[in-house]
């Protein structure tokens, strides 16, 4: 039996499952159990999942006041209480977290027996938990480069991150069909993360009809399940320069059937983006836990991958004239794709794999 652990937000959830569903596919009499938190996003996710899972009360905030911080640490009492009364049930061969607050207590069990445990980073900056338990790891999984500089007592292998497996192999004009694109659009796809992204949202309003107009771009345009609803009564979308969606689930036709991206700079949407080589602007979340996705941006800008703009920029002008700039600019597309495709690492998840076979 292997455990997987990690999650509260996407970017922990999807590249746990996308290694998990890879374990699976491979060897069908393996026993994966997924770990999480109960008031993370894999709560909904994991209830329409096959997955055999057990969610977890740890929660809080460890910022805030003095009231959070002590329920934060019962919780967690809770948590690595539940995980104990697993382990001496399961007795896993083997534990792989992929960070955030719901994978420590998995991954602390499985340190304090002697289990063989293996951690996935995704951002260019480690978070809080990777940071305690990489020194108890067989290996850190890097998603970016030089993370050895932040984590110099673990042993580092930069894979990449674990992207799904498909991501690149999306069919252009069936994504056009689904979005109700033609053929010669030029498509712009804007991506606010799982849960969406308020300011890119209010930014894409305002100047949807400028990008129309100008460009001509056409957007397709991922709000996110929580603030679809508002924008679809607050825009006439049959006036709307394109398609309005919550989620798009087919994102590997959505990817090959647009021609820029805009989103935030977490670690997996910028993974992806760098596998299917496409140029894009980014918007680094400024509240991010540790800043780690400016400090995403910065890999991706440094290595001629991306253009970014700042959150706050957005109301500006900044962001519609970047974005008509690069639409028309075919030259500089061509060498943000090839920049994004030089630091695309599409194998990361059959790499990650490999090693944890090996250590089976």
């Amino acid at each position: 039996m292997i455990w997987i652990t990690g999650g509260g937000t996407g970017g922990h959830l999807f590249p746990a499952l996308n290694i998990a569903r890879e374990l699976r596919s491979r060897c069908a009499d393996l026993e994966v159990h997924y770990i999480g938190a109960a008031r993370g996003l894999e709560a909904e996710v994991l209830a329409e999942s096959d997955l055999p899972h057990t969610l977890l009360p740890v929660a809080g905030d460890l910022h805030h006041g003095p009231f959070e911080r002590l329920s934060f640490y019962a919780r967690l009492a809770g948590s690595l209480s539940r995980c104990e009364m697993l382990y001496r049930r399961h007795r896993p061969n083997l534990v792989l977290g992929t960070g955030g607050y719901a994978s420590y207590p998995a991954g602390q069990i499985a340190a304090w027996h002697g289990v063989p445990l293996y951690w996935q980073e995704q951002n260019a900056q480690p978070g809080l938990v990777t940071r305690r338990l990489a020194p108890r790891c067989q290996a850190v999984f890097a998603g970016y480069p030089d993370l050895e500089r932040a984590l110099p007592t673990a042993r580092v292998v930069h894979t990449g991150n674990p992207v799904r497996t498909d991501i690149a192999s999306g069919d252009r004009w069936r994504g056009r069909k689904t979005g109700g694109f033609a053929a010669d659009d030029r498509v712009l796809l804007v991506l606010g993360g799982s849960g969406g992204a308020a300011s890119i949202n209010r930014a894409v309003a305002r100047i949807a009809s400028v990008l129309s107009r100008q460009g001509p771009l056409r957007i397709w345009w991922q709000i996110g399940k929580r603030d679809y609803e508002y924008w679809r009564s607050h825009i006439q979308m049959e006036l709307f320069p394109g398609t309005m969606c919550p989620f798009i689930d087919q994102m590997p036709d959505a990817y090959a059937a647009s021609d820029l991206v805009l989103a935030r700079a977490g670690a997996m949407t910028t993974a992806e983006i760098c596998a299917v080589g496409k140029p894009a602007v980014l918007v680094p979340f400024p509240h991010a836990a540790g800043g780690h996705q400016e400090q995403n941006v910065e890999v991706l800008v440094k290595a001629g991958a991306a253009l970014s703009v700042r959150d706050q920029d957005l109301e500006s002008s900044i962001l519609p004239e970047t974005l008509l700039a690069l639409a028309v600019d075919s030259t500089h597309q061509a060498r943000l794709a090839a920049g994004a495709r030089r630091l695309g690492r599409p194998g990361a998840t059959a790499a990650i794999v490999d090693t944890l076979e090996n250590a089976l």
